[in-house]
């Protein structure tokens, strides 16, 4: 029966835990990150007329979030030539030709996650960065065009 009653608190406290999390986050560099119910998330970045996103499964052991990125691909579809998959510029799969394939390329931005962090620290309402060592990063950085140091971490706007 105390085995019973453990479980169940545990499960309840591990999804409660997680309930916290979700939600809008932004920073102060243009990201915005939202963290769904069903442990999806979507990253996105915008300066000017350039924009980024990528997408993935999100999961949390105690305070470490942890950010999973899957690629979404659409499959070029080429006469005389065997189909490949490219990535997609939207977040639905789709067969695409040559030509959608060369404008999806004029594009600025697009799907991207080579330069983002896979790991956050959950501190209170704000998601911290995290380096390569574990470390959370608390340093803070100049925008691009003002002279004011702004902190790195993601903070809670809903």
């Amino acid at each position: 029966m105390r085995v019973l009653i453990i479980l169940i608190l545990t499960t309840i406290y591990v999804t409660a835990s997680g309930q916290n999390l979700i939600g809008n986050y932004k920073d102060y560099f243009g990201h915005s990150l939202k963290f769904n119910e069903d442990s999806t998330f979507r990253i996105d970045w915008r300066f000017d007329l350039a924009h980024t996103w990528a997408v993935g499964q999100w999961s949390i052991n105690n305070k470490i979030v942890n950010l999973e990125f899957i690629n979404v691909y659409d499959t070029l579809v080429r006469t005389d030539k065997a189909d490949t998959l490219v990535l997609s510029i939207d977040e639905k799969s789709n067969r695409i030709n040559d030509k959608e394939f060369l404008s999806s390329l004029l594009v600025s931005g697009g799907q991207r996650n080579d330069d983002l962090t896979d790991r956050l620290l959950r501190k209170n309402n704000r998601l911290l960065l995290m380096d390569n060592s574990g470390k959370p990063m608390r340093t803070r950085q100049r925008g691009i065009w003002r002279k004011k140091k702004k902190p790195t971490w993601y903070f809670k706007v809903d």
